[in-house]
């Protein structure tokens, strides 16, 4: 994958949560979630994991 099809599925996943954000705010809000937790941004309990913070 090149970085400028890596850019344009970034872009369009952006796209896509922004129109879930308006369609199923509840959705989008446990799709960040999960994301950020399986990045280890944040714990189960919805804190700020401590390299973070």
């Amino acid at each position: 994958m090149t970085l400028t099809e890596f850019k344009k599925q970034q872009d369009k996943a952006l796209k896509d949560f922004n129109r879930l954000v308006k369609s199923d705010p509840e959705k989008a809000r446990a799709v960040a979630f999960h994301r950020l937790h399986s990045a280890g941004i944040i714990t189960k309990g919805g804190k700020l994991a401590k390299r973070y913070s």
